[in-house]
């Protein structure tokens, strides 16, 4: 799929949205044996994701991956905060591509228009947390030079423990 658009989201995505943070869910739920919290019904998520994304103080921004025929086939939200050495950092709150789309270079184009994003912005990290049990997220991300935070292998510790990792954004 190399005709893959990476633009911001706009209000008249909230419908793909729900679709992919529900196809989302629906993936987590899988590997945990349904133990998630169960999503609000459609019309209480899309109010969430519009007041979350498009109000007046958005708390996040979410990069479309578009195809050429105009579906939504991935997506990355972020947020922008200061670390407590005050520098300008992301903080990655997901990437999601739907099965389907998988190994097209889809979550590769939406990670590196967050990076361009970032040097625009002068950031200089963007931090995430990753499900320790998600070998392929953790695959992903060191292929992209993400970097462990904390020490020790990320194969050690409970399984419900989030990994930190991080991105240092180079000039």
């Amino acid at each position: 799929m190399s005709d893959i658009k990476i633009r911001f989201a706009e209000i008249k995505d909230t419908p793909q949205l729900a679709d992919m943070l529900c196809k989302f869910h629906d993936y987590f739920n899988a590997q945990l044996g349904d133990n998630l919290d169960p999503l609000p019904d459609r019309e209480t998520l899309e109010s969430d994701i519009m007041r979350l994304h498009f109000s007046d103080n958005p708390m996040l921004q979410t990069l479309i991956a578009q195809s050429a025929d105009g579906r939504a086939v991935g997506r990355l939200s972020f947020y922008r905060g200061w670390a407590s050495s005050w520098y300008l950092r992301f903080h990655l709150s997901g990437i999601f591509v739907p099965d389907e789309f998988r190994g097209q270079g889809i979550a590769d184009k939406l990670f590196e228009r967050l990076i361009e994003i970032a040097k625009e912005e002068k950031a200089k990290k963007i931090v995430w947390n990753l499900w320790r049990p998600n070998k392929k997220a953790r695959k992903f991300y060191e292929r992209m030079g993400g970097e462990y935070l904390a020490k020790g292998s990320p194969s050690e510790g409970d399984a419900n423990d989030d990994l930190v990792m991080q991105y240092r954004v180079r000039k």
